[in-house]
């Protein structure tokens, strides 16, 4: 799920990017695996909202499989 973010941001999160709060957060996300550190707020909220439509137990395996792969590449 979407990665958890300080209470003082929602405040200025638009409404349309509050709905990520509707699911658990997790530790890892498709932002995390598709952008990483390198896109912009509104780019991690979108991918959050795409997790949200399409979350399942596949996706979530894909995204940990591609969190190690991130992770072994990054690291040589």
């Amino acid at each position: 799920g979407p990665r958890p973010h300080e209470t003082s941001m929602y405040k200025k999160m638009p409404d349309w990017a509050k709905v990520r709060f509707n699911t658990k957060p997790g530790i890892s996300g498709l932002a995390q695996v598709k952008g990483g550190i390198n896109i912009s707020w509104e780019k991690r909220w979108e991918y959050d909202l795409e997790y949200i439509k399409i979350k399942s137990f596949m996706v979530d395996l894909k995204i940990i499989f591609n969190k190690i792969l991130i992770i072994l590449v990054n690291n040589d």
